[in-house]
């Protein structure tokens, strides 16, 4: 039958609560005596622990930032979340376990790895408060923590929450000496890859400007100069050669009218002869071939002395006269030439210039890498000589563990806390059985029940 609930939809046997009693108390009280006597063998049992608290005072970075910039990480959570492993790490406590001779009675039945777990278990590290003087709201802050360790003997739970308490100190200021030590490592590799990577730059320009040399555009202001100088030297060449040429046609002339066999007369002679021929036939024809072949072996004879004329002071004035114009026209060549080799130089400056550009460019910015991380460097040996001083984030005992008095709980507090729970079954299998076994106790449950209504009701009798 299911349970009844009047018009507000409280069960109906909540209304009775004396009825339930009368009714369950039997069940109830043989719930609740099994329940005190299983939690007064359980207290009885259990063996009493005392815990023991040493207090650490987490502080800041005494040294402003402003003047030392710390390259330790800041973050006190994470800071304590890793101080707090490995304090608790197997190879710590290991050496704790065998110098204070925890858990004799589990020695023989148990592995090292599961007595680590237990002291692992057994020991605490919880935040107290943070700590900030009211007038200074920039001053560094500190953090108050509290390292415990519950065992059954007081003695032992004090000597290890100092244990650990100084395992703690020691290994933040480990942690941080590492952590500083390895920015300073990091950065000093990085300052020597910088450093390397410029000097190769530098030497890739270095080499660019011996390899391009006469193309730089450093240069440009000077091969312009160097090409005007070079047209007036050529101007004044060219001014020069017309009255040399003239000099000499009028020699070679002269010969030719007063010795009309001589090798003048005949060179004369050839290249008129070749200037008709020129008039009439091209370049390719057998006439004109052989026409410049005798005028170039004339030429070459009189020029090397092997053909000579017949007066001594005529030959010695036409030599003089080809000479001059031929140191002319040696000059013009070789200013030529000069000229052409500075226009090309100037015509591959703009090149130049774009590839120097680029090369500078990325000096410049290796320059400044290099310049950036021996700052850095300066600053992460400062932050490390700061650590190694002690001036940076300390962690220091400023209340160490004693042994309890009293313990942590005694066997009191079980039994009671098994007593409440006892009364809790009970009522819980008294409400149960009237939900199993319901029981009528209202007029509304019997016209719900019978389906006729209720004329009149009585107390109860007796």
């Amino acid at each position: 039958m299911a349970t009844d609930e009047n018009a507000s939809g409280i069960p109906a046997f909540a209304t009775d609560p004396v009825g339930v009693a009368r009714r369950r108390w039997r069940p109830a009280l043989a719930a609740f005596v099994l329940g005190v006597a299983g939690a007064a063998a359980v207290a009885w049992q259990v063996p009493v622990t005392y815990s023991a608290s040493a207090t650490l005072l987490m502080t800041e970075q005494q040294i402003p930032e402003d003047y030392v910039q710390t390259t330790v990480g800041v973050d006190p959570t994470q800071r304590v979340d890793a101080l707090v492993g490995e304090i608790v790490s197997r190879e710590r406590l290991t050496p704790l376990i065998e110098k204070h001779n925890l858990y004799p009675d589990l020695r023989e039945e148990s592995t090292m790895a599961d007595l680590v777990a237990l002291a692992r278990a057994n020991a605490a590290v919880e935040p107290v408060s943070d700590v900030r003087g009211p007038r200074q709201p920039r001053g560094p802050a500190a953090s108050v923590y509290t390292v415990s360790f519950s065992d059954n003997d007081p003695q032992i739970a004090a000597l290890m929450a100092n244990d650990l308490a100084t395992l703690f100190v020691a290994a933040a200021s480990r942690l941080r000496g590492q952590q500083a030590a390895a920015a300073a490592d990091f950065m000093r590799a990085e300052l020597e890859r910088s450093d390397r990577d410029l000097r190769e730059q530098e030497r890739l320009l270095a080499e660019f400007k011996e390899k391009y040399r006469g193309e730089l555009p450093t240069e440009l202001t000077s091969n312009n100069s160097k090409l005007e100088r070079l047209a007036l030297q050529r101007q004044t060449l060219v001014t020069q050669l017309g009255p040399a040429e003239a000099r000499l046609g009028d020699l070679e002339s002269l010969g030719d009218l007063e010795n009309p066999s001589s090798p003048y007369s005949r060179l004369s002679a050839l290249r008129a002869k070749l200037m008709s021929e020129l008039a009439a036939n091209t370049e390719e024809h057998p006439n004109v071939i052989a026409l410049r072949r005798q005028i170039e072996s004339l030429e070459a004879d009189l020029s090397n002395g092997a053909v000579t004329s017949e007066d001594p002071a005529e030959e010695a004035a036409l030599r003089t006269a080809r000479k001059e114009v031929a140191d002319i026209k040696a000059q013009l060549a070789r200013i030529d030439g000069e000229t052409f080799a500075l226009e090309q130089r100037v015509g591959r400056t703009p090149q130049r210039e774009e590839e120097m550009a680029a090369l500078t460019q990325k000096v410049t910015v290796l320059q400044d890498t290099y310049v950036e991380n021996l700052r850095k460097l300066q600053s992460a040996e400062l932050s490390r000589s700061v650590e190694s001083a002690q001036q940076g984030a300390r962690v220091e005992v400023i209340d160490r563990a004693v042994a309890p008095s009293e313990p942590e709980r005694t066997r009191l507090t079980y039994l009671l806390a098994g007593i409440a729970a006892s009364l809790a079954g009970a009522l819980g299998i008294a409400i149960l059985l009237e939900l199993i076994d319901p029981v009528i106790v209202s007029a509304a449950q019997i016209e719900e029940e019978l389906a006729l209504p209720v004329l009149g009701s009585v107390g109860r009798v007796g």
